[in-house]
């Protein structure tokens, strides 16, 4: 007879069933509940090492001294205060047992307030944008995370903790109202807003019929919904003329702080974000998107116009002047942000009278005629400089008075040329310096090296010697003859090196470490009559073709073809090592410290090698040029990469350098990187060497003596810089100042 079981029996089964069931799930809940979800109710026990690894334990060693399985609770927060030493200054509810996110985080910040006096944890409401591969994408940037992905939703506010650009736990969701700020707004079709923020476009659902279309503005967001858009229509149009990490000099108007969320938007052929890389002084007509007496944006309507360079004139390789006296023969009108002043013709300016309005803002001196050039000037009014073409600006720093001359960039080739080799070398050599001269200032012109003391280059060997001797027919023809040409390799305007005198072979981009694919340009040619099939990488054929004088090659004839000199730093080791360490700091990728000759292991400093033991040629290239240099001393090693680092670091140890024609001269740095160490046994090193200047593209010398063999311009160019072609400037298609991407 079978058995039949009762209904309060199946209930009972049910009822244990769906018991087991929740068991289940608050275990899963407990242990793994951090892979399920973010929740309001608890802190998970895992969060915590992340959060406290800013304290006397890593991440790692709180693993070990707290569970890491299961919600935190009231017992492991007094645990947690005792390790820190903190339980009598942050008291606890006995009470409970458990404990929920806010109130963990009360006490966390709290934690912070005592033990975080560096302020390396930084509270912040984030808006999720996107999520992918443990980061998320921001309004505020892209951050690591320590907790699951799940937790987070796109377009969800959370506030959080970082530590080092890393999300190190959540305190609360959808709490806060987070602003996408200075987004450009394109178009609002029947309540679907589309815009552009951080270079994605995103289209969402907004509650209005209102006209939203290329403009700025800010987007509130309140749990995944748009609920307050704040548009920004002020304006100001003008040219950039300087700029710093906090403020804007804009031409005619002065100078007006950033916005740390400033964006810039190109607007013409299509709508993207770009980078302050695509920001050009002087040679773009810019809008500026103002708020709050900020720019919050920047809006390019169109391509950099190449016009004018700005060129920062030195005093004696300084900067900074005590005071400064310029002179016009015409009248001179001052401009001061929106003000301008008219002086008669021939009155001297002096900075200093002028210093009240320059705690402000700068002064431009403007010609009338828009021609005539200006004059530096001593205390009496004397004229004591060449003429200047355009414009002049005078600014003011702690430090003293800088002069910017704002010049047409043909006018400033036509300065460069006279100083940076004689009318004499030949028309053709003077055309392909003038096309080289111009084809380096576009590039510095893109770098704005200079931009926060408002210009482009200065006016020294550091980028082109401009203006230090008069013009002549010659080279004023030479300029005219080639205006707007440029050099472009792969269809870019290239960086045209150039440099007095080669050894008979020039330098590739090896020797500065650069990238082939955007210097192949720059390859080791002959300045010879024919091609030498001698291996230069070799150090003992190195020996012998630097030992003799070439007579095959162009520039044998120079008194810097060939030179010598003897290395002694005995009683210089200081000397040495403060400029070894100088130049690590000026490039800190080209110069290693280890601890031994063995070069196994890396160190900090290199203060305390000692004296000097050995100097190693570790390796040289076809083109002649070391590329790693080696100098062993009693306490460790450093290894030495870069021409102009081992002419400098090595140049501690010379007085004079005897040149090809007999003569000797003193220097304080070695002419070329192209040379032979021999150590003599006395503690000094033999030097032979030849070439002067970093001879990497056009030797000037060389230019010089193809010109004398009947080279045209464009065969002197084709000769040193491979795989070129001349191009255009002035044309549309290259005066674009190149866009880095948002």
């Amino acid at each position: 007879m079978r058995k039949v079981k009762s209904k309060k029996s199946n209930y009972l089964l049910l009822f244990c069933g769906a018991l087991l069931v929740l068991i289940l799930v608050v275990l899963i809940t407990d242990t793994k509940g951090e892979k399920n979800g973010y929740s309001e109710q608890c802190v998970y026990r895992n969060e915590i090492p992340s959060l406290l690894q800013f304290t006397y334990y890593s991440k790692d060693e709180w693993a070990e001294k707290l569970p890491q399985q299961g919600t935190l609770t009231y017992d492991d927060v007094s645990g947690i205060l005792e390790l820190l030493h903190l339980k009598e200054y942050i008291p606890l509810d006995d009470s409970k047992k458990n404990i929920d996110r806010a109130a963990w985080f009360a006490i966390y910040d709290e934690i912070l307030s005592y033990l975080d006096t560096d302020t390396s944890v930084l509270k912040k409401d984030i808006l999720v944008l996107k999520k992918e591969k443990k980061q998320l994408t921001t309004q505020d940037g892209i951050y690591a995370i320590t907790s699951n992905l799940k937790w987070y939703q796109k377009l969800h506010s959370y506030g959080v903790y970082l530590l080092e650009d890393k999300v190190i736990g959540v305190a609360a969701k959808d709490k806060e109202d987070v602003a996408l700020k200075n987004a450009y707004l394109i178009s609002n079709i029947e309540g679907n807003l589309t815009f552009l923020y951080q270079g994605t476009e995103y289209q969402l659902p907004v509650d209005t019929d209102e006209e939203l279309s290329n403009v700025v503005a800010d987007i509130f967001f309140s749990e995944k919904e748009i609920h307050k858009i704040s548009r920004k229509e002020d304006t100001i149009t003008g040219k950039l003329i300087s700029k710093t990490d906090t403020a804007m000099e804009i031409k005619g108007y002065g100078q007006v702080a950033i916005d740390e969320a400033m964006k810039i938007y190109a607007t013409y052929d299509g709508i993207r974000e770009v980078s302050m890389d695509a920001l050009m002084l002087e040679n773009m007509e810019i809008t500026f998107v103002v708020a709050e007496k900020q720019i919050c944006a920047i809006l390019l309507t169109e391509p950099a116009k190449i016009e004018n360079i700005r060129v920062l004139l030195l005093d004696n390789d300084n900067m900074f002047r005590s005071d400064v006296s310029l002179v016009s023969d015409v009248p001179v009108h001052l401009y001061y942000g929106e003000t301008e002043t008219v002086l008669e013709a021939g009155s001297v300016i002096t900075a200093s009278c002028y210093a009240n309005i320059l705690t402000t803002s700068s002064v431009s001196l403007v010609a009338e005629d828009g021609t005539s050039p200006f004059y530096f000037t001593d205390n009496q009014g004397n004229r004591i400089s060449p003429a200047y073409a355009g414009s002049m600006e005078l600014r003011m720093y702690p430090e003293g008075y800088t002069v910017v001359n704002v010049v047409d960039l043909e006018s400033y080739v036509k300065g460069v040329i006279p100083s940076e080799v004689p009318s004499s070398y030949g028309m053709e050599a003077l055309k392909a310096q003038a096309v080289c001269a111009r084809s380096y200032a576009y590039i510095q012109m893109m770098h704005n090296k200079y931009e926060a003391y408002g210009a482009h280059v200065d006016d020294s060997v550091n980028f082109q010697v401009y203006n230090k001797q008069n013009q002549t027919p010659e080279t004023v023809a030479a300029v005219d003859e080639t205006k707007g040409q440029v050099l472009s390799y792969k269809g870019d305007i290239i960086e045209t090196y150039y440099y007095s005198t080669s050894y008979g072979h020039t330098g590739d981009y090896e020797a500065w470490n650069l990238d082939k694919d955007a210097y192949g340009y720059l390859q080791g040619v002959w300045v010879r009559s024919e091609e030498n099939p001698i291996d230069l990488s070799d150090e003992k054929s190195f020996l012998d073709y630097i030992s003799n004088v070439d007579s095959a090659c162009y520039e044998s004839d120079l008194k810097y073809f060939r030179w010598n000199t003897v290395l002694d730093f005995q009683g210089k080791d200081e000397t040495l090592l403060h400029t070894i360490a100088d130049r690590k700091e000026h490039q800190p990728e080209a110069i290693s410290y280890y601890k031994d000759t063995s070069k196994t292991e890396t160190t900090d400093s290199c203060s305390n090698f000692g004296s000097l033991q050995a100097i190693k040629v570790v390796k040289r290239n076809q083109s002649g040029v070391i590329l790693e240099l080696e100098l062993d001393f009693q306490n460790g090693a450093v290894s030495v990469q870069s021409e102009y680092n081992m002419r400098a670091i090595l140049g501690c140890g010379i007085t004079n350098i005897n040149l090809l024609d007999g003569s000797s001269v003193e220097m304080s740095i070695l002419p070329s990187a192209y040379i032979s160490i021999q150590e003599k046994g006395d503690g000094t090193y033999a030097v032979l060497g030849g070439g002067y200047g970093h001879g990497i593209g056009m030797s000037q010398n060389g230019a010089q003596k193809l010109c004398g063999q009947g080279f045209d311009y464009k065969r002197i160019l084709n000769y040193f810089y491979q795989d070129t072609e001349l191009t255009e400037l002035y044309q549309p298609q290259n005066t674009t100042k190149e866009e880095g991407s948002a």
